[in-house]
């Protein structure tokens, strides 16, 4: 099934926590509003591919995996992303705690563990998400650094 966005063209920075949007194709779920630039996770709907330190979340429309890779974003490129879909509030939250305090993810929402260096399907998943996710962080940077 493909996915529907839901483009917004008169954007107004107002995110919320839980807000899933896409850029390119690389998507992301808001997970803390309250200070610039704008937390985010990293999540994919390729849930399938979850590992142990991953939580699977669903959303309004669909699966997804929310990844434990932090990244920061701009309104810039909220303004050009698409919004997707929405995964409860309080999934993110678990994911926060999981990064901030080390909390466990309940292991019944969680991918398979691998070991490190094997080349699982998750660990090679993890890794090409890692490297594609770092350009997300510069949309917009360089526009500031001219004014």
């Amino acid at each position: 099934m493909p996915f529907e966005a839901k483009l917004n063209p008169n954007y107004e920075a107002n995110p919320q926590v839980g807000e899933v949007y896409a850029f390119r194709s690389l998507y992301f779920v808001m997970s803390d509003v309250e200070y610039y630039p704008y937390e985010v996770f990293i999540v994919s709907p390729y849930w399938e591919l979850a590992s142990h330190e991953d939580l699977i979340a669903d959303g309004k429309d669909r699966r997804w995996v929310v990844e434990s890779l932090v990244r920061y974003v701009r309104d810039e490129l909220l303004s050009v992303a698409l919004k997707m879909d929405d995964i409860p509030a309080k999934d993110v939250e678990i994911m926060k705690n999981y990064i901030d305090k080390g909390e466990p993810l309940p292991e019944e929402r969680t991918g398979l563990s691998y070991i490190e260096g094997m080349g699982s399907y998750q660990e090679m998943f993890r890794e090409k998400e890692r490297e594609r996710s770092i350009a997300l962080s510069a949309v917009g940077v360089a526009s500031e650094d001219r004014e």
